[in-house]
């Protein structure tokens, strides 16, 4: 679970705990624990990204190639 600078929830928690949950079927130090074996076998250079809020997910969306986020529906951008 991740917070903001305040110690408050951050608004990607909601989303990221449906996708461990639901998804990925592991709890937050389950994928945590997952995280840190892949990159000390040199499966991957680093973890996944977290951050705090939408706007930051959808930045690190356009500007990382083949990244993927997940946020709610209702703060995606109409092209």
């Amino acid at each position: 679970m991740y917070f903001g600078p305040g110690n408050e929830r951050a608004p990607t928690a909601r989303e990221r705990d449906v996708i461990l949950k639901n998804v990925v079927q592991m709890t937050e130090a389950q994928f945590r624990q997952y995280w840190i074996g892949k990159v000390f076998r040199a499966e991957s250079a680093a973890a996944p990204k977290a951050v705090y809020s939408n706007e930051m997910s959808l930045s690190l969306l356009s500007n990382i190639p083949g990244s993927v986020a997940f946020i709610d529906a209702a703060q995606v951008r109409k092209i």
